[in-house]
């Protein structure tokens, strides 16, 4: 009867009284727990016993983690970048046509670039365009284009030198409207000559200006003639040279990768153009060639 009588209406046990403090601070406000302190502790020793626990610094530290946690989980303090936002970012930081300019402007850009290269750091170089004026014919020059395509294995023609022939169509932009020139490129030996694609840029020194029947003005190469070749994905710009040695200056390589981009940026129309002279080219050259 006693053991009853302690469990009704004796004071409870302090760990009990501490714990379901405990759970009930951590649901109400600082107000509300205020208010449990002093309406459940007697005479204000469970209070003061509850507050010297509230400033145990470790209590206090496993409280504030938890509550740092919490925030940290639920709330996203800054946004998620994920690896294709800032691939789209390096996009927009390396090409200028992405975001900032439309193609056509980009267009106009590349070929002010161009001419101001032309006009003050390589003002030696023949525009193709100017090949046709009678005034260069059998003079020696440098040039340099865009392959327009790819061209067919290096042979040994039937008539004229019997050296290894390679040929190719190029085209440079500067004229009003697309139009190419021929290069014929003759060694004894194949290992001597270029590797050339679609697309890439070739760099002709000491070239001489010729009439190509049916096909207006070219080049050919003298003794004295060296080329290099840009390949249109590569990316560090390293000339591809066989044959003679060539040094190559920074404004021709300025030059060939502002050339490289114009190609890219033809719109279908002007692509369509480029290769309709270029297969008129080839066709009417194929007499010859034999």
């Amino acid at each position: 009867m006693m053991l009853a009588t302690a469990k009704k209406g004796g004071p409870k046990d302090p760990s009990i009284l501490l714990a379901k403090l405990a759970m009930e601070n951590e649901a109400a406000s600082p107000g509300q727990a205020e208010a449990v302190k002093e309406s459940i502790s007697p005479q204000g020793t469970l209070t003061a016993s509850r507050r010297r626990w509230s400033n145990d610094p470790s209590i206090l530290l496993a409280k504030t983690d938890g509550a740092e946690s919490s925030f940290t989980e639920n709330t996203p303090l800054t946004p998620r970048v994920t690896r294709s936002m800032v691939s789209q970012a390096d996009a927009a930081m390396t090409s200028p046509s992405i975001g900032s300019m439309s193609d056509n402007e980009e267009v106009a850009m590349l070929q002010k670039e161009l001419q101001a290269i032309h006009q003050t750091n390589l003002a030696d170089y023949v525009l193709l365009r100017s090949l046709r004026s009678r005034h260069l014919l059998k003079k020696t020059v440098d040039v340099m284009g865009v392959c327009t395509h790819t061209p067919p294995q290096p042979h040994r023609p039937k008539h004229g030198p019997r050296d290894y022939m390679l040929e190719l169509v190029l085209t440079d932009f500067s004229g009003s409207s697309p139009s190419v020139s021929v290069a014929h490129i003759f060694r004894p030996h194949m290992a001597s000559l270029p590797v050339v694609h679609a697309g890439d840029v070739v760099l002709l020194r000491q070239m001489e200006v010729v009439s190509l029947k049916g096909r207006g003005c070219g080049v050919k190469d003298k003794d004295t003639s060296a080329w290099a070749v840009f390949e249109k994905d590569d990316k560090e710009m390293l000339a591809q040279i066989k044959g003679p040695p060539v040094e190559v200056t920074q404004a021709e390589v300025d030059y060939a990768r502002l050339l490289r981009r114009r190609w890219t940026m033809q719109d279908d129309g002007a692509r369509a153009r480029v290769d309709k002279a270029t297969h008129k080219a080839i066709e009417a050259g194929k007499d010859d060639s034999k």
